[in-house]
């Protein structure tokens, strides 16, 4: 697993390399040997394409098993390290180099499909994480989330330091509405002394990252799963027939 985002011009080579020997099994092969779209082949069975991982999507998979660990209090060898010289809520700090900047820019995704069952409070942020509701606070108080003067803070720091405390002296009309609606549901906020637990549907049983379905849940957002996919894939001919047999019955 590398530690950074694949650049582009690798996953390009890569990816040239991969489509003739495809289509052409060479070295190379030209566009006219490409009788699909790379990025149709690149598509599950399920929905038409051959299974071939994207390669850049797969990177970026594998790259939030990282993310994953830095905002955990189960640390682990570079954990350790990076937990006394970042912010691990927001992986800002003392710290410099792309694969930096590739965990950062993973966050928000990372924090789309995760939920946090709160203990502390010290591992989730309060507006942009989903520890509550089905939504994040920033979506569903967007007027008050638009004067808050630290947008990282923890619901431990607003849970003992106040609300007001992270707001902008004057609020509007409709933020000012929020902001007692806001407090009614931190009234309700009980914390511990036990660590916050970061959960998912697409983890496993046990509670560990799985890159897998998270890649499965994305390539099946992007198209309709095919009615043909059993009738054709699910036999034992060679997966280049199998999709030109697709391309048949889509005509």
């Amino acid at each position: 697993m590398c530690a950074m985002l694949l650049p582009l011009g690798f996953v390009d080579t890569y990816d040239a390399q991969r489509r003739a020997f495809l289509w052409s099994r060479e070295q190379e092969t030209s566009g006219a040997s490409c009788v699909v779209a790379w990025d149709r082949v690149c598509l599950p069975k399920e929905q038409g394409g051959l299974g071939i991982r994207d390669i850049a999507l797969q990177n970026q998979c594998l790259l939030l098993k990282l993310v994953h660990k830095h905002p955990s209090p189960i640390r682990f060898s570079l954990g350790n390290m990076s937990h006394t010289k970042i912010n691990i809520l927001t992986l800002e700090g003392d710290v410099h180099g792309a694969h930096w900047a590739s965990l950062s820019d993973l966050l928000p995704p990372y924090r789309a499909i995760t939920t946090v069952t709160l203990g502390d409070g010290r591992f989730a942020l309060f507006w942009e994480d989903i520890w509550a509701q089905a939504t994040t606070v920033a979506m569903t108080y967007s007027a008050l989330y638009s004067h808050s003067k630290d947008t990282n803070a923890s619901v431990h720091h607003i849970v003992n330091s106040g609300l007001d405390s992270n707001l902008v002296p004057r609020l509007t009309t409709a933020a000012t509405l929020e902001r007692l609606a806001l407090e009614t549901l931190i009234q309700s906020i009980t914390l511990t002394s036990a660590p916050d637990i970061r959960c998912s549907p697409l983890f496993s049983p046990s509670g560990s990252f799985r890159s897998a379905p998270i890649y499965k849940t994305v390539t099946a957002a992007t198209s309709p799963t095919s009615p043909f996919y059993k009738h054709v894939s699910c036999n034992c001919v060679p997966p280049r027939v199998q999709y030109f047999a697709w391309l048949l019955v889509q005509e």
